[in-house]
């Protein structure tokens, strides 16, 4: 009897965990997003302002179209560092619940089903069609722009210098 209780209390230890585990992995799916609306918006608010910058010819306006691409090449690193730790935590969670499904005996489950596409490689072009080369694409770009931004920025000093 004792056996089987005790039994009974890993099983529900194991249920409550996977109930842990499936509300922390909605977490970082939708912290990912939110970090994405925030970059959006971060980046949306330093491109205004460096416009309001470029138009003014005095000494506050030079700074601040120097200043505002490194700022915003600073902040695009510093938000794909935390996607970054998102997907390995993101990553783990799944991995987690693939396990518990196992103790489980849970057949065909949602982790399951989830971590697939992680265990079997992707065709070539299915690497490229995910959420997180889409997220890559945008921050390149952003990078690429502020580094743009900055050499315009550079340029337009010395032809007024």
């Amino acid at each position: 009897m004792a056996e089987n209780e005790a039994t009974g209390n890993t099983q529900e230890n194991y249920r409550k965990e996977y109930e842990v585990v499936a509300s922390t992995w909605r977490f970082f799916v939708s912290l990912r997003f939110i970090v994405a609306a925030f970059a959006v918006t971060l980046h949306s608010a330093l491109l205004t302002l460096y416009n309001q910058f470029f138009q003014q010819q005095t000494t506050l306006g030079k700074i601040g179209i120097l200043v505002i691409p490194l700022a915003g090449f600073v902040a695009t690193s510093a938000i794909f560092l935390i996607e970054q730790r998102t997907i390995d935590l993101y990553l783990l969670m799944l991995r987690r619940g693939v396990e518990l499904e196992e103790k489980l005996e849970l057949e065909n489950a949602h982790f399951r089903r989830l971590i697939e596409p992680y265990i079997t490689p992707p065709s070539i072009l299915g690497r490229f069609i995910s959420h997180t080369a889409g997220i890559y694409t945008l921050y390149a770009g952003v990078l690429i722009l502020w580094l743009a931004l900055a050499s315009l920025s550079i340029k337009t000093l010395m032809t007024h210098a």
